[in-house]
């Protein structure tokens, strides 16, 4: 599967540091994000994500790419993996 961002890639973790799958209207969501750090003296990054989803029977769908500047730390929030689909 082809992702619109750059290489390295990591996927989002849970609150205890595992890979995060959120379960949404029946679909298996999970989000892979990328983050540079901008140079010093900026405490932001250059960071995207997209989501992927699957729906029983049906082929994975990938989101467009969102973009942030924060750093990607943290857990993301439930909306994070879910707006960007059409339900």
């Amino acid at each position: 599967m082809k992702l619109d961002m750059p290489w390295p890639c990591f996927l989002s973790v849970d609150r205890k540091g595992q890979p995060r799958v959120e379960i949404f209207n029946n679909a298996q969501i999970i989000i892979v994000e990328h983050s540079t750090p901008e140079p010093a003296p900026s405490h932001d990054c250059d960071a995207r994500y997209q989501a992927i989803r699957q729906i029983k029977d049906q082929p994975m769908e990938v989101s467009k790419v969102a973009h942030s500047a924060g750093c990607m730390t943290g857990v993301m929030d439930q909306k994070s993996f879910v707006a960007h689909f059409s339900w």
